[in-house]
């Protein structure tokens, strides 16, 4: 839970600093709510911690260990958030040495749990140590980096960064999207588990919840257990090939009353970026919908003891993985809409 709530701050923070106009104590809740949840990390060290604020549990299962990058990046954009604002307000000046202290005060913390942290100390002390330095340089010359200064940078760093899309590159992708569909004949042919790898490396751009990207593959390529998992699925039957994928999504990960939709929509998002990978790589794929009875869903979860990993990981879709068979059928293109029945101008 913990680790999610530094994600979605994070986010939230990131998204903040790309406005171009910024007023006076603008994104101090949430430079003040990351170093709370820094501090709780710190301080993980119980069986539960009840972090009172947002009154959430946060469990001793969630290690340090997880917690390193997301720590290093959670100063990163404190770091930027600092040399964003305009530092000649007082209101900012003043809140940037209120953070400085805090910084040191989480680092003599650090230090002091050492024996806890473990090899842990000595990377996240030197990661605020360089944050309070950087601050402390702000501090002494609150001209060295301005608003203006810092707005001028950032934009010639997008220009760099602008990748040139012309009508090449949307024919390219145009080709693999009308190459999609969902095959129900494939050879018996084993896959390239690199050519997996390479397309789920790629849905790690998939839009996502403030970050929070839970999702897992599982990958069956065992005929008997694939059996065993498809048993009784409405539809699918007489659909056999070199890989199943299953793929779960971590549900704790939302937890908020307004996002009960997400873990769908994220399962979703990761299937289509996925299903388009693959088919780049001249694969064929079939989704299935995991609707099943309660009974066979904690028969699979625990067959593949997902059920015992973490209980909050639900399976949300299936998909059939391998090369196309050729058949005398040909294809025939399902109705496509025209663009007027589905796009409204208002």
């Amino acid at each position: 839970m913990l680790y999610y709530l530094l994600l979605i701050e994070n986010q939230r923070l990131e998204k903040a600093l790309q406005f171009n106009q910024k007023k006076d104590s603008f994104g101090q809740t949430q430079v003040i709510q990351l170093l709370n949840l820094l501090e709780t990390y710190i301080l993980l060290d119980a069986d539960t911690i009840e972090y009172n604020q947002l009154n959430l549990i946060c469990h001793k299962e969630e290690k340090y260990d997880k917690f390193s990058s997301l720590f290093s990046k959670t100063l990163e954009n404190i770091n930027d958030y600092f040399h964003a604002i305009d530092l000649s307000s007082s209101v900012n000046f003043n809140f940037l040495k209120d953070i400085h202290e805090s910084i040191k005060k989480i680092n003599e913390q650090v230090r002091d749990r050492e024996k806890d942290l473990g090899q842990h100390c000595f990377v996240i002390s030197q990661c605020l140590e360089k944050l309070s330095f950087s601050l402390f340089q702000l501090s002494q010359d609150i001209n060295s980096v301005s608003f203006s200064d810092f707005l001028q940078l950032s934009q010639h760093d997008q220009q760099c960064d602008f990748i040139h899309c012309d009508e090449t590159s949307f024919q390219k992708f145009s080709e693999i999207v009308h190459q999609r569909k969902s095959v129900r004949n494939f050879l018996d042919i084993d896959v390239n588990i690199d050519l997996i790898e390479k397309s789920i490396l790629l849905c790690e751009k998939i839009p996502s919840a403030c970050n929070r990207k839970t999702h897992e593959v599982f990958l069956i390529k065992d005929k008997s257990l694939q059996d065993m998992i498809m048993k009784d699925h409405p539809g699918t039957n007489n659909i056999s090939a070199p890989l199943l994928a299953i793929i779960t999504i971590d549900e704790k990960a939302f937890f908020q009353k307004h996002e009960a939709s997400y873990p769908s929509l994220h399962a979703g998002l990761f299937s289509a970026y996925f299903s388009l990978a693959l088919t780049s790589f001249g694969l064929g794929t079939c989704f299935i919908n995991w609707n099943v009875s309660d009974d066979k869903n904690k028969e699979v979860e625990e067959l593949l003891k997902i059920h015992f990993k973490d209980f909050h990981t639900k399976i949300h879709l299936l998909m059939w993985i391998g090369y196309e068979q050729p058949t005398f059928l040909p294809y025939k293109i399902p109705h496509q809409r025209k663009v007027e029945e589905i796009l409204k101008l208002i």
